[in-house]
């Protein structure tokens, strides 16, 4: 009895089982595909390219013109004409890995921008600024290195891809390096030169102070056997 018990709650659990997944796979799931997913997904991110453009425009009404670098106009040139290739002739595969990376880094890069609106009493939180940098020039030494894997390997991805992505992204890395340089290096050189100098004129100071308190002490021991002297003949006199 207990063996038909067991069978019987075995084959109810079964039927179930197969029950809910023919559901999901027949209705929820009927029309879903991976594969078009996957193409959304980089649909979404061509239409993330282009509302970046937004960016010039907000430089440019807020009169900031001079954050419209070189750097900023190629960027924001080239990723809008590359996402829509890959949108149009083969969105997913091994192409979506620079899509995924720099959502990432976006995501971090505009989450900075967003805290730095609430103005000066964030600015001690805002600390890792200059590692948002950094971060991008680390993202595209991985897009190289995953990109060279076409070069060996067939995973259906068109090769000739890596004409446009290596280049692209040897020359970003070249950009930022240079923008890292420029904004950062630079800026701390300068600190450390300021302080030195500060610290320099402070030493100068106090050598300079040290010298005239000599001077005043050499003098006065200078005069005092002469003021002893007159001392001693007033008194004779008296």
């Amino acid at each position: 009895v207990q063996s038909t018990s067991r069978e019987s709650k075995l084959n109810i659990t079964t039927t179930a089982t197969h029950l809910i997944h023919f559901f999901f796979k027949l209705s929820i799931f009927f029309y879903y595909s991976f594969f078009a997913q996957e193409a959304f997904g980089v649909y979404v991110y061509y239409l993330a390219k282009i509302t970046e453009l937004l960016d010039t425009v907000f430089f440019v009404l807020r009169k900031n013109e001079r954050q419209v670098t070189f750097l900023h106009v190629y960027h924001h040139s080239v990723m809008p004409l590359i996402s829509w290739g890959t949108t149009k002739y083969f969105p997913g595969g091994h192409g979506t890995f620079i899509g995924w990376i720099n959502s990432f880094v976006h995501i971090v890069m505009y989450t900075y921008y967003f805290l730095s609106a609430f103005g000066p009493k964030m600015q001690k939180y805002l600390w890792w600024k200059s590692h948002i940098t950094t971060l991008q020039m680390v993202q595209f030494c991985m897009v190289f290195i995953h990109q060279t894997q076409l070069l060996y390997t067939d995973c259906g991805y068109p090769r000739w891809s890596v004409c446009f992505t290596l280049p692209n992204a040897i020359f970003f890395y070249y950009l930022f390096n240079d923008f890292y340089q420029k904004s950062y290096k630079k800026k701390q050189q300068a600190q450390a030169d300021a302080l030195s100098a500060k610290c320099a004129a402070a030493a100068a100071a106090a050598a300079a102070a040290n010298d005239n308190n000599n001077d005043i002490s050499a003098k006065n021991l200078n005069g005092a056997p002469a003021n002893t002297a007159n001392t001693a003949q007033e008194k004779k006199h008296l």
